[in-house]
């Protein structure tokens, strides 16, 4: 599997952890502050998640379709005058 050979492993390992501390943080919403533990773990789950993706992926196409998931929220469109 090639998945378990090493780094992609780890980072599924990370993935399920982001997500079960998003999923805990909902048990105890009236924290202040708890809305935004869960916007950040939730983005590093999903930022792990495409890391494997990419990894994983074959040819440069699917690469570059996750790269560019992976980096979705970083980037704006300049707006034009």
């Amino acid at each position: 599997m090639r998945w378990m050979q090493g780094y992609p492993f780890y980072l599924l390992m990370g993935f399920a952890v982001c997500l079960l501390l998003s999923i805990l943080s909902y048990k105890y919403r009236k924290i202040p502050g708890r809305r935004y533990y869960w916007i950040i773990s939730m983005l590093a789950a999903i930022t792990l998640l495409t890391t494997v993706f990419e990894i994983m992926a074959i040819s440069f196409g699917p690469k570059l379709f996750w790269r560019n998931v992976q980096s979705a929220g970083r980037w704006r469109r300049s707006r034009s005058s």
